[in-house]
């Protein structure tokens, strides 16, 4: 397999924190003149770069190619991530973006919380040191780069749940269901994905349905009742309690707070 990394000079660090939002408070298309290594540590995420749409959850580390516009849609209810991003002249460069996944115990995301402090600490102290971490950090993704039949086979069976789940959000679904397609136990299947992605697969629906009802109650000229059968509910006051659950207020009152009107 093609090496997604190109040798450089040494990496000179221009910016590393960490930051915790909630749902729908998302960032705009924007982009850095280096690469950007974003670490999920809680919450999932999507991120549209290049014309195509990376998903993460907790333990994911996204990397964005230099110069890439790109976005990035919290959808959970609580999103905490540590970023940081630096020059083009980086020892190894990323030449499409990635998902890798990070164990909890990795020495990466130490060496990024190191970089957080040393940003905090000021420009001398990041610029003095922020390169040797950034080097350990890029060289040990070098070697994480290439996955094992292991990881391919549990994406495999990620990308076809999700898919199956994105594919109809009015149609109802079960774990059970969702196991047969990838031939594991119920349990499995629900640990696996509950790790990977950071939600269990019911909940994870309903956060995708939560966003289409958002998208559905900008049309005044939709029905309370219609959004919640598009979004799979038959009882519409089930849905509106959903609703207020995860926005802290009912789908009406969505629409005074939007001046979305007839």
């Amino acid at each position: 397999m093609e090496s997604n990394f190109r040798y450089f000079s040494e990496p000179v660090l221009l910016n590393a924190n960490s930051q915790t939002t909630s749902k729908n408070n998302n960032v705009k298309f924007h982009q850095h003149p280096g690469p950007e290594l974003i670490l999920i540590r809680e919450g999932f995420c999507q991120i549209e770069v290049n014309g195509k749409t990376i998903e993460g959850g907790k333990g994911s580390l996204i990397i964005i190619p230099g110069n890439m516009e790109h976005n990035h849609l919290n959808l959970s209810e609580k999103n905490t991530r540590t970023y940081c991003w630096f020059t083009l002249s980086a020892l190894q460069m990323f030449t499409v973006p990635l998902v890798m996944k990070i164990e909890e115990d990795s020495w990466i995301i130490k060496w990024m919380d190191d970089l957080v402090k040393l940003n905090q600490e000021g420009s001398h102290v990041l610029n003095q040191l922020g390169g040797g971490i950034l080097i350990s950090i890029l060289q040990l993704l070098k070697q994480l780069e290439k996955p094992t039949e292991k990881e391919n086979a549990k994406n495999f069976i990620l990308n076809e749940a999700i898919g199956f789940i994105e594919n109809d959000l009015s149609k109802k679904i079960s774990v059970n269901d969702l196991a047969k397609m990838t031939c594991l136990s119920a349990s499995q299947f629900a640990a696996v994905f509950k790790k990977e992605v950071g939600a269990g697969p019911i909940a994870f629906q309903q956060q995708l349905r939560m966003n289409l009802a958002i998208e559905l109650l900008k049309d005044p000229y939709i029905r309370i009742a219609e959004v919640a059968l598009q979004c799979g509910y038959d009882n519409a006051n089930f849905f509106s309690r959903l609703f207020r659950k995860s926005y802290n207020c009912s789908p009406i009152e969505w629409r005074k707070q939007n001046n979305v009107l007839k």
